[in-house]
């Protein structure tokens, strides 16, 4: 199955209001408009805008017409475990292995990008 039709099929389990952030989400960051329909939305508000799904539409082409989808890296999080907002993460193309002290950050990254982390001790040279 594509990554197009995976993420769709994905987004349909998940909560009205999610998939209406996914579907905002396609289109680039939110501005502070966006953020604010969603905090209405999120706080049912009287005045919230009705939530609306994402579509298959919605999302960007498959990789069979544009090409391999790689990430390349992560940046500008806010409010992800305590990852600071200033750090980036980059990925090469192949096997990347992510590794460094206690506490700075592996685990967070590796929920972030769906991966399994092994937590065991750290080597030091």
């Amino acid at each position: 199955m594509l990554l197009q039709k995976r993420i769709y099929e994905w987004s349909k389990t998940l909560p009205l209001w999610q998939s209406d952030l996914l579907r905002r989400l396609t289109i680039g960051p939110l501005d502070d408009a966006g953020e604010f329909e969603v905090l209405k939305i999120l706080a049912k508000a009287s005045d919230a805008p009705t939530p609306v799904g994402l579509e298959l539409k919605d999302l960007p082409a498959d990789e069979g017409e544009l090409g391999r989808v790689e990430l390349r890296g992560v940046r500008d999080l806010r409010n992800i475990n305590r990852l600071a907002s200033d750090q980036r993460l980059s990925f090469k193309p192949g096997l990347n292995a992510v590794f460094g002290e206690n506490g700075t950050g592996k685990s967070g990254y590796g929920r972030l990008v769906g991966t399994t982390v092994s937590s065991g001790p750290t080597a030091t040279a």
